[in-house]
Parts: C-alpha cells; structure tokens; sequence
C-alpha cells in the first residue's frame, strides 16, 4: 500500500530532524554543564555554598494524568508525538550510571523539562516525585546516551543537508505536527 509507505516515511523523517534537534540541543546542555563545572572549580568556591534540602512528596510520575495541552506546556510534545518518538530514541539502551532505574518514558518526560529555560529542580521534584540527584542524574545520562547514539547524524553533511533538503524537512513536520514555518524560507 503506496499510502501506508509514504506515511511511515513520512514518521521516520519527522522523527529523524526531531531526533537531530534534540541532540542538538544535548550537545548545548553538555557545554553548559561543563561550563557550571568547570566555574564552581574555580579557586577558592569549592564547598561554600549551603543550601537546604528541597522537600518533596513521592508520589509517582503519572504521564497518562497529565492533559495533552499541559504535555505540550511541560515537555514541549504532544502526548502522541511524544509516544511516537519514544522507540526511535531506544531509552531502554541506556548505560545508567548509578542506581537509579527510570522506565524511558519518564526519562524523555525529564530531559526536555530540564532543558526548558527557566525551570528548577523544585519544581521538578514536586512533579516527577523524585529528588534532585535522581533527576540530575537521569538527564545527565540521557543526554551522554543520545549524544553518543547520534553523533554521526548531529555532524553536518553540506552534500545532503541543503536548503532545499531542510524546507522539505520543515514542511513534513509542520504537515505532521502543526508547527509552521521553523525558520527556513
């Protein structure tokens, strides 16, 4: 069925430039946390900062609760791409480096939710449920996975990455997700 193929192309190149501007966007997060890194090295600012600790309620993530306007509000997809997305990103994969055991979905709900600017980690403790360190520590280790599971297709290829290729890009999203014109004339 012509139909069935053009339309599974059509998912697999909307997932594709998502899966490309997310690693984008984890490339940008990893300079930024080796900047905060590397500034709170710095002489003299070792261990003189005290905070108290954030008090929050445990009560579990619940992705199916959450409405599909406040999805697109928090973590910047609807419910639906965001379930689509999902296996092409293959969370399940993930080396996680301490403990902690996050089921992939509420590891894609916590990475765009950190990288959206401004956002705390209070608040995000109070709507996953979750402490700082578990939360910390998921990102990190998700961005490091895509990172590391993308980087050939983060690279940039001028013979098959040309205007004409990006507006056909853009049109398939826009056609798919509704979201218009992102910036390529």
């Amino acid at each position: 069925m012509p139909g069935v193929n053009r339309q599974r192309q059509t998912r697999a190149t909307v997932a594709v430039a998502i899966c490309m501007a997310l690693t984008v966007m984890f490339q940008l997060y990893v300079l930024l946390l080796q900047h905060v890194v590397l500034a709170g090295t710095e002489e003299g600012t070792e261990g003189t900062r005290r905070h108290q600790a954030m008090i929050y309620s445990r009560i579990p993530f619940d992705f199916d609760s959450i409405d599909d306007e406040d999805a697109i509000f928090r973590f910047k997809f609807s419910k639906e791409l965001k379930r689509m997305i999902l296996p092409y990103l293959r969370l399940d994969l993930v080396q996680w480096s301490g403990r902690y055991r996050p089921p992939p979905l509420t590891a894609f709900c916590i990475l765009p939710r950190r990288l959206a600017y401004p956002e705390r980690w209070g608040s995000m403790m109070s709507d996953f449920g979750r402490s700082q360190s578990y939360l910390c520590s998921v990102t990190r280790d998700v961005v490091l996975y895509l990172i590391h599971r993308y980087r050939a297709k983060s690279e940039w290829d001028s013979r098959q990455l040309t205007t004409a290729a990006l507006s056909r890009y853009a049109s398939a999203v826009h056609q798919r997700c509704g979201y218009p014109n992102l910036g390529l004339h």
